[in-house]
């Protein structure tokens, strides 16, 4: 979170909202740890990204894989490339 606007919220409030946006909708059970998906919030004045890194995995768990995916900043660089349109979805 960043920005005049933003920065007041909490890291805590924003993961609370979310969660609770997520089970509503989905139906799916809130994990702070041992998650089965990571939902990453990047909030800012202009605009709201939320991310879901597919393939990459924690540092805590990266010695389990030989190829440990790719990193955040080049996930979300190709995702913002895509040129998605709303409500499309990318598997």
């Amino acid at each position: 979170r960043a920005g005049k606007q933003m920065s007041h919220l909490s890291s805590n409030g924003i993961s609370e909202i979310v969660g609770e946006a997520v089970a509503e909708r989905l139906g799916w059970q809130v994990a702070l740890r041992g998650f089965d998906v990571e939902v990453v919030i990047n909030l800012n004045d202009e605009m709201l990204l939320v991310a879901l890194p597919l393939l990459e995995r924690g540092s805590a768990r990266q010695a389990n894989f030989a190829l440990p995916g790719l990193s955040q900043p080049v996930a979300w660089a190709m995702a913002r490339s895509a040129d998605l349109a709303d409500g499309e979805l990318v598997v």
